[in-house]
């Protein structure tokens, strides 16, 4: 543990035990998030922002063998204690942007946390060395890349064969907290000793690291493995792809994207590497389009949902023709049925003046004497398709007029009925064929039911067989299958 935790049990954790607690519930199988629900209950002082804490803890502490952090645990040892950073410093160590791609600026980060933590100015507790304003000055600067990249050199040397670990971390604090206070010129500020360069302070830290400096050696936590779904980030030892990806979350293989520079092109983003992405473009009629980006330029990519401009495939596009797809078949032959239906019916009207319309009850009666066989009544309405699940249904069902067309049944649904004699006004039909009562006595029925076939359209029709009388009510078959039967006889029907 950090060295405040050794001290006493009463003070509230800072910054680094929470951290250094976080690596051990870690170590021991807790997944990270798990570990914050546990570190959060001992109330300790970053307890309102310890996600901060933790992120930093997951994302820039070496991998899930924490040696950063110990770095960090060591250093403070060795200096006799640590203080806090405070909210608004934790956050900026953990998020802030230095503008500098393809690099996580790890070591950086763990180099400013180490002069902080160990700061001669202080107060209430909380380290008062290091501002923002101090990360702007590092922010997208070269100095700043290649001061990292000395730290990562440094690093590699503090872990070398024949170094103990102890004291590899020790030196390494040491210089980082020289090369942070020499880039920012706080040397003074700092109350430490000024270095003319940055060779001075790595000739310093060669010579501690060959020295014979004594510490005390803590026994590692016990080992363990974490779920992957809250794993520690291991961005010291990461690949610039890896880094790269980390900075852009938003860029994963196979996923589509457009540029500014591209307008109406949507690329895929094909392969990254430790140097450049590949994106490509199909047009529709041309070579496809690669382009190559450095690693930099991944953050000007947006991701979109778009699907890019594809060609139908051909088989797909003569299958979803409208001449050949069923269900517009369906739909010409319903209309074909409906036109061929009203057409029949237009074409053998029964005359003015030869039918009256009776109501309450409803009836049809004739007002002339007519010829045998001179009426003839046709349905009239439009024509839907019988489900062939609702076949036997409909069928059977008396008071449902059915066409057949190309052998399918078609259900007639009759036009709106005028039946409110009093109010001319309203609106509806009086179709002939829907007015005619039923009759279960034999001797009153005049007319009975027949199939014509009107160009292919087999339509069931009421008309006379016997001559009729004037001002005679008109009367069918009470009977369904006297009067429609169970469909078009087989024989050829007649024609109207």
């Amino acid at each position: 543990m950090a060295m405040n935790s050794h001290n006493s049990t009463q003070i509230a954790s800072n910054e680094l035990e929470c951290m250094m607690q976080l690596a051990e519930l870690y170590r021991g199988g807790m997944k990270m998030d798990e570990a914050v629900l546990a570190v959060r209950h001992s109330a300790p002082a970053c307890k309102h922002y310890l996600e901060d804490v933790a992120y930093f803890c997951k994302m820039y502490s070496g991998g899930d063998s924490f040696p950063l952090l110990k770095c960090l645990d060591t250093h403070c040892k060795n200096h006799g204690h640590s203080l806090m950073l405070g909210e608004e410093m934790m956050n900026h160590l953990a998020m802030y942007d230095f503008r500098l791609p393809v690099q996580s600026m790890a070591l950086t980060r763990i180099g400013l946390a180490a002069v902080m933590l160990i700061s001669r100015k202080h107060a209430d507790g909380f380290s008062r060395l290091l501002f923002k304003s101090d990360f702007d000055k590092l922010k997208g600067k070269d100095t700043t890349r290649k001061l990292d990249e000395m730290f990562f050199t440094l690093w590699k040397q503090a872990l070398g064969a024949g170094v103990a670990p102890d004291v590899g971390y020790i030196c390494w604090g040491n210089a980082a907290v020289r090369m942070v206070l020499h880039i920012l010129n706080k040397e003074k500020v700092a109350k430490q000793e000024v270095y003319k360069s940055f060779g001075e302070i790595v000739e310093l830290f060669s010579q501690e690291l060959n020295g014979s400096v004594r510490v005390t050696t803590h026994s590692e936590p016990a080992g363990g493995s974490a779920s992957a779904g809250s794993a520690v980030k291991d961005l010291l030892n990461c690949s610039s792809q890896e880094v790269a990806l980390f900075q852009n979350a938003h860029i994963r293989i196979g996923d589509k994207y457009t540029h500014h520079d591209y307008p109406d092109q949507i690329f895929i983003l094909k392969a990254v590497d430790d140097k450049k992405a590949t994106f490509q473009h199909v047009p529709l009629f041309a070579d496809a389009l690669v382009v190559t980006e450095e690693l930099t330029s991944l953050k000007k990519r947006r991701a979109t949902k778009k699907e890019p401009t594809a060609l139908c495939p051909a088989k797909l596009t003569t299958d979803r023709l409208p001449h050949n797809l069923e269900m517009v078949q369906k739909e010409v032959d319903k209309v074909q049925a409906t036109a061929l239906l009203m057409e029949a019916y237009m074409n053998n009207k029964v005359g003015d003046g030869v039918l009256a319309f009776v109501s309450n009850p409803s009836n049809l009666a004739v007002l002339k004497k007519v010829k045998k066989k001179e009426i003839k009544l046709f349905p009239m309405g439009t024509c839907s398709l019988v489900p062939v699940k609702d076949q036997t249904k409909i069928l059977e069902k008396a008071k449902h007029c059915v066409a057949w067309y190309k052998t399918k049944p078609y259900q007639i649904q009759p036009f709106k009925s005028f039946n409110n004699f009093a109010k001319p006004e309203e609106t509806g039909t009086l179709c002939p064929y829907y007015w005619v009562r039923s009759s279960g006595d034999d001797e009153e029925i005049s007319l009975k039911m027949a199939w014509v076939e009107y160009r292919g359209l087999h339509i069931p029709i009421l008309e006379n067989e016997e001559p009729i009388e004037p001002k005679t009510l008109l009367l069918k078959s009470s009977d369904p299958d006297e009067v429609f039967g169970k469909g078009p006889s087989a024989k050829k029907a007649k024609t109207a």
